[in-house]
């Protein structure tokens, strides 16, 4: 007790009461709530000006570089389009200078028909006419003579080959001297000539005639040295033709289990 009667609030050591405590507390928090207050308001501030600098950017920029964009965009765009149609037709160049040979032994029906079609065409406008190839050099049964088609096909893609934009004139001067003289030299081994009675000959597929085509068209020449022309091979080419087609057709309704041997017993 104090000497004036009044109650100390102190604990006689110099310390404070709990009610002072609190009151430095609470003083404290009010600080601490004031100085977030004003922080608040400073980015709530900073938030208004961002706004309206966004509003006045977005302004700007749609009023000034939006139509360049837009023009941008539609130039790129057609360039684009042009770079793709230049990239396709590359392509598609690309894929015919490859010019792969013809692995006639995995064509399909369709397949084997454009190829039969673009050998016998090359052989009619590009073979025969050309190069001066006779009856004799091509009998008229060729296309009965598989062996002799498939012959026929690699020294198309070879002759296709030699004359590719950048070719080397050497690889067309090799098709010349020994790609097809070899080839003619094999379609005499595989249309070799047999007995009296089994000959190929002009106008007949081992001693049978071929169906009649329209007449000569070189009177004066026998038919060994008459070119081989397509009216003279045609009825040969058809019946080869619709042959091969089928025995694919046949080939591609055979199930794989159909060659699997039999179980051993």
């Amino acid at each position: 007790m104090s000497n004036d009667g009044n109650q100390d609030t102190g604990d006689g050591w110099g310390h404070e009461t709990e009610q002072e405590l609190q009151d430095e507390a609470d003083a404290a928090a009010v600080r601490r709530h004031r100085l977030l207050r004003e922080r608040v308001d400073a980015v709530d501030r900073d938030l208004t000006e961002l706004r309206a600098a966004h509003a006045d950017l977005a302004s700007t920029v749609s009023e000034r570089l939006a139509p360049e964009l837009e023009a941008l965009g539609t130039a790129v765009t057609a360039e684009l389009e042009q770079l793709r149609g230049a990239v396709t037709e590359m392509l598609a160049e690309h894929a015919k200078a490859e010019n792969p040979p013809v692995d006639w032994a995995k064509l399909s029906v369709e397949d084997a028909k454009e190829q039969w079609a673009t050998l016998a065409r090359w052989v009619g406008e590009v073979l025969v006419p050309i190069y001066g190839i006779t009856r004799n050099e091509l009998p008229d049964c060729w296309p009965l003579h598989f062996t002799a088609v498939v012959e026929l096909s690699w020294l198309r893609s070879a002759h296709v080959q030699s004359y590719l934009p950048g070719t080397h004139p050497h690889i067309t001067a090799e098709w010349h001297t020994r790609w097809r003289p070899a080839v003619l030299a094999r379609l005499a081994e595989i249309i070799a000539s047999g007995g009296a009675e089994e000959r190929c000959e002009p106008g007949k597929h081992q001693g049978r005639a071929l169906p009649a085509g329209p007449a000569p068209a070189q009177p004066g020449s026998t038919p060994r040295k008459m070119l081989a022309l397509p009216q003279h091979w045609w009825s040969a080419y058809q019946i080869g033709f619709h042959d091969d087609l089928a025995r694919r057709a046949r080939r591609q309704e055979t199930p794989t289990e159909a060659w699997l041997p039999a179980p051993l017993s």
